[in-house]
């Protein structure tokens, strides 16, 4: 094989399209008689370098990808936040006539612990059992009539 032959077998070419193959003969154009690889192909197919350097295409399409990439992230989390968000205050203004409701019992249980305390140290014998099996549980009247260990 001469040295012209040898270059052009080593050089990638690019496959043709399939109406050009339909319409070739069989076989490799080196199968032949007086042909070989270079006939096939235009020469602009043939000595035509990838662009982009070495590699390729360079460093374009990866970085936009990536790019596209982190933003389309950034978006989905930024909806799924907001979703979060809107979930999160629904239920805080579903829960406020429950904690208003709450607030009421509370004022009015301190109100019936300061009573029970008045009682208490006014010397009635009940009130004085109330107010002692509360301390054994860890709940203190105030006389003021808040209790230290109801709710806020």
């Amino acid at each position: 094989m001469s040295d012209r032959h040898a270059a052009d077998v080593s050089v990638p070419l690019a496959p043709r399209s399939r109406a050009s193959v339909l319409a070739a003969p069989a076989g490799p154009p080196a199968d032949r008689p007086g042909g070989h690889a270079a006939e096939a192909y235009p020469a602009e197919r043939r000595t035509a370098a990838p662009r982009g350097g070495p590699g390729g295409r360079g460093v374009f399409v990866p970085l936009l990808l990536v790019t596209l990439a982190v933003l389309g992230w950034a978006l989905f989390e930024t909806v799924a936040l907001r979703a979060a968000h809107l979930s999160l205050v629904q239920t805080l203004q579903a829960q406020q006539p429950q904690v208003v409701q709450a607030r009421r019992v509370s004022r009015a249980l301190s109100a019936l612990a300061g009573d029970t305390q008045r009682l208490a140290e006014a010397g009635d014998p009940g009130a004085r059992l109330i107010v002692a099996q509360l301390k054994t549980r860890g709940i203190t009247i105030h006389p003021s009539g808040g209790q230290g260990g109801a709710l806020p």
